[in-house]
């Protein structure tokens, strides 16, 4: 068995709740957590548990920017449905080209979740001025 296959075992072999805390803990984008999450059997139901969302919509890049915008919204507010009652520690919405009037009800809605759920750290960028 080489050193990586090795490495793989111990951290398959990891307790969930630690597994949890370490993809909390990372400055991993959350689309990124949640596709690591559906490679294992074992860790596909922990996407739910994440304490911190890190949001961008630069990870949505089809060729088709109106299909990435649409996938983007969907994805975020999937995640905000389905999390469970777990601290929400860190929030980032990374989305300069979404602000446009057709998402400014989903976007004021994703930073209600955040500061309802007294998130400590919530972030968003910002418009350009010629996007409103």
């Amino acid at each position: 068995m080489s050193s990586q296959e090795s490495e793989s075992d111990e951290m398959t072999n990891l307790p969930e709740e630690l597994v949890v805390d370490i993809m909390g803990l990372s400055s991993m984008k959350t689309r990124a957590v949640v596709q690591m999450c559906m490679l294992s059997k074992r860790w596909n139901h922990l996407w739910p548990f994440l304490s911190a969302l890190n949001f961008d919509l630069k990870e949505f890049n089809s060729g088709d920017p109106k299909q990435d915008k649409q996938s983007f919204s969907h994805f975020v507010t999937t995640m905000l449905n389905h999390r469970k009652a777990v601290n929400l520690d860190k929030f980032r919405l990374s989305c300069v080209n979404l602000w446009k009037k057709q998402y400014h009800s989903s976007i004021e809605r994703w930073i209600m979740y955040a500061l309802q759920h007294q998130t400590p750290k919530v972030a968003s960028s910002q418009p350009r001025f010629d996007e409103h």
